[in-house]
């Protein structure tokens, strides 16, 4: 399930401190697109093992990659963060872009129309698995029964 699916938005570090290695590294690869996803088993007490045992990586270079939390409804949800960069410095053709969006039919998506918490997906990832580190990467996403986004009402008035 999406949960807070931003594809095209581009996370550069600009409100983190000079210093910060993870700024540094969002400088190197120009900023990476990344979002969180809603796993399909939300109580299970051995996620983490669980996705470990089948070769999917629990945590990354910018943190913890599975994560215990409540949706708006207040229920418990597992999610797993995925990412990409813009710009993969160490590739012949750096240039990355955005995670490709595709609808249920493989048509391109309409960046203009927003992916709502709750939306039924398929996530395609590229596990790269070195010596001494996993990688995941976000390829993209194919959304196969969309919920519309409805912003927040909390702030009327602004």
């Amino acid at each position: 399930k999406a949960h807070y699916l931003r594809p095209y938005f581009l996370d550069t570090g600009e409100n983190l401190p000079d210093n910060s290695d993870i700024k540094e590294k969002l400088l190197k690869t120009e900023g990476v697109y990344q979002t969180r996803i809603k796993l399909p088993f939300d109580n299970r007490d051995d996620a983490i093992e669980y996705l470990e045992k089948k070769g999917i990586p629990v945590d990354g270079m910018m943190g913890q990659l599975v994560k215990r939390e409540e949706d708006a409804d207040g229920n418990k949800i597992i999610t797993y963060k995925v990412s990409r960069p813009h710009m993969e410095p160490n590739f012949e053709d750096p240039l990355m872009g955005t995670p490709k969006v595709v609808d249920a039919e493989g048509n391109l998506w309409d960046e203009e129309v927003l992916i709502g918490n709750g939306s039924n997906i398929t996530v395609k990832l590229d596990v790269w698995v070195g010596t001494k580190a996993k990688k995941v990467r976000w390829e993209g996403v194919r959304v196969d029964n969309l919920v519309p986004y409805e912003p927040q009402d909390d702030q009327e008035g602004f």
